[in-house]
């Protein structure tokens, strides 16, 4: 029974870490987004989507049990995010539409990748 109760505990903790994390992220994009373009590493977009990915994962893991699950939700929520970005950041910022594309293509995936990846850490430690 103890063990249960430290269980939880670990689990809650980690999300708060994540959600903490996943919040700095988004002060940090923000922040990132307002400095002249080229004036920072040229690929923190997807570093900020790569983590963000990971954070949504990990705030999720206590109530989900397959990785397909996680996966998807993170999918889904990044989907979202791109979705209100098209309509906010106007698409002279990328270049033209095809520009767009390419850069919410890749976002995407480095959020799917960072997450599955961490879960695929957690599962082989477990």
């Amino acid at each position: 029974m103890k063990k249960e109760v430290t269980g939880s505990a670990t689990s809650n903790g980690a999300q708060l870490i994540a959600l903490f994390v996943l919040g700095l992220m988004f002060v940090l994009a923000s922040w990132l987004s307002s400095l002249p373009k080229g004036s920072v590493f040229p690929q923190w977009d997807k570093v900020v989507h790569a983590v963000a990915g990971i954070a949504l994962g990990v705030s999720v893991l206590p109530y989900r049990r397959k990785t397909w699950e996680i996966v998807a939700f993170v999918f889904g929520l990044a989907f979202l995010y791109e979705v209100v970005e098209f309509y906010i950041v106007p698409l002279s910022e990328y270049g033209g539409r095809n520009s767009y594309f390419v850069d919410t293509f890749f976002d995407l995936l480095v959020a799917v990748l960072g997450v599955w990846i961490i879960l695929k850490l957690i599962e082989l430690r477990r």
